[in-house]
């Protein structure tokens, strides 16, 4: 295993910049660069987890602008996002931090900031959790971000790392390896309704809450949505669940709602 926290923060040339803070002038060179080499260094099965910082970008997927960085095909990519930064305020952080009196210095320092990663064509900035693992039997990689809470809201272990990565193997296998599975709801998920009113006509909506070791944030469902989750939870295979369902609907549909459960992680494979 492999584990890294590159430095990723994007500087204006002429700034002043600590090493251990700049990443290159877009910031995201050095974790790019990390990640493209790592994978010589990665055994069959092996992993690496590096922290860093992405640009989004107009017209590219944070997921386009890591694979291409990566020379390799059977590396698997997951993308654990935390929730997004406004130009506005990564530029206020940084530049606080280096004029904490927040005086003119303070001020000149945030627009020099912002200027530049709009030159860049930078629209926002996200942490993430980036997992690579070398897959077993090449070419079987893949990428795939997947949206979390913050930092702080979340637990982060090996097992649910292998778990993700698990599910993500399954949905490449295709539909017969999907409907021979054995998926089920994970420990610590609780379901509520909640209305928006106390009298007979007031809305109600139904939402998964998950623990914060699944990382990912509540979900919304539907009757229909909810009722499929249950008879996969306790049906012996995927198949069986989909064969129960009644009012009947197209396998298609089921096979998809199924696969953004498992992705998501509001199922997981038994």
């Amino acid at each position: 295993i492999i584990i890294s926290q590159p430095p990723f923060v994007s500087a204006p040339p002429g700034l002043a910049t600590a090493s251990f803070e700049y990443g290159g002038p877009r910031g995201d060179e050095l974790p790019l660069r990390l990640m493209r080499e790592i994978a010589a260094y990665l055994a069959i099965n092996g992993r690496a987890v590096i922290l860093a910082e992405w640009p989004e970008l107009a017209g590219e997927t944070v997921e386009q602008h890591l694979r291409a960085a990566l020379p390799s095909p059977d590396i698997k990519v997951l993308i654990l996002q935390c929730p997004g930064s406004s130009l506005n305020d990564y530029c206020a952080i940084y530049a606080a931090a280096d004029h904490p009196n927040l005086g003119a210095e303070f001020e000149r320092d945030t627009l020099l900031r912002r200027d530049h990663l709009e030159a860049m064509g930078i629209r926002g900035l996200r942490v993430a959790i980036n997992i690579l693992q070398h897959a077993a039997e090449p070419p079987t990689g893949w990428t795939a971000a997947v949206d979390i809470q913050g930092p702080g809201q979340i637990i982060l272990t090996s097992e649910r790392i292998d778990k993700m990565i698990a599910a993500r193997d399954l949905a490449t296998r295709g539909e017969r390896a999907m409907l021979a599975a054995k998926l089920r709801v994970p420990e610590g998920t609780t379901f509520v309704e909640e209305r928006s009113g106390l009298d007979a006509g007031a809305k109600s909506k139904l939402m998964a809450r998950l623990s914060p070791w699944l990382l990912v944030r509540p979900a919304d469902l539907n009757s229909d949505a909810l009722r499929l989750l249950a008879l996969v939870h306790q049906s012996p295979t995927v198949k069986d669940a989909a064969e129960r369902f009644r009012p009947p609907v197209e396998l298609e549909k089921i096979m998809s709602t199924v696969q953004y459960f498992l992705l998501y992680g509001l199922l997981e494979i038994a």
